[in-house]
């Protein structure tokens, strides 16, 4: 795997290393489909959401366009 880019098939392993998996992408998108342990907040309302995330924990963004990921990056 690479450290960048995962799949979604990668999600597992992501897990089983302790990382908590954030998708930042619209709720349109999310409700296509998504990983059922991830937390949804979309990107647009992450500033304002970001105290329900665990300060503890290692991230892992998703999203449908790779720039949206580079955008997060303050976790």
């Amino acid at each position: 795997m690479n450290r960048n880019n995962y799949h979604m098939n990668d999600a597992d392993e992501l897990l089983n290393r302790g990382e908590y998996l954030l998708d930042v992408r619209e709720t349109f998108e999310y409700e296509l489909g998504h990983v059922k342990t991830a937390k949804h907040i979309s990107l647009t309302e992450l500033e304002q959401r970001a105290t329900e995330l665990p300060k503890d924990k290692k991230y892992t963004h998703t999203a449908r366009v790779a720039g949206a990921v580079k955008q997060p990056q303050i976790y």
